[in-house]
């Protein structure tokens, strides 16, 4: 198991350009399908977006716990994690009336589908600690 990222982070969109450079750096370094980390990217950006714009309610102060573990050289184990209300996203389902024009579409809700759509696993837990956690794996090969 090797330690890509390990921190905590203030909850500032800043932050999310941070940790993708760097998960972006790093994977590429392992030889992964270009459509593979940038389905990895945008899972963190909707992660994390999602963190700050709902949990912290755009709160600059607080701070969220990011980690990236690749195991076995094929399985990218993104964790996030916040002291935000808590959320479930896997009891989460908002399914958009797609018969409508785009421009009709509600803003938001597509997110979460996505993470869902692209991952290989992913788990909730509320934490003794009061945390949301989400652990999201993805298969790179």
């Amino acid at each position: 198991m090797n330690v890509i990222i390990q921190n905590n982070f203030y909850a500032s969109f800043t932050s999310i350009g941070f940790i993708i450079g760097k998960l972006k750096e790093e994977l590429i370094k392992y030889g992964f399908a270009s459509e593979r980390i940038n389905e990895v990217c945008l899972v963190v950006d909707e992660m994390v977006s999602n963190i700050i714009k709902y949990a912290y309610n755009k709160d600059k102060n607080r701070v969220f716990f990011f980690e990236a573990l690749l195991i076995n050289n094929n399985t990218i184990q993104l964790t996030f994690e916040d002291d935000g209300p808590q959320f479930d996203l896997l009891q989460y389902i908002k399914t958009p009336n797609y018969d409508v024009p785009i421009e009709d579409l509600p803003i938001g809700g597509l997110g979460i589908k996505f993470v869902k759509e692209v991952s290989s696993h992913i788990s909730y837990t509320f934490t003794p600690e009061k945390k949301n956690r989400v652990i999201v794996e993805k298969k790179m090969k």
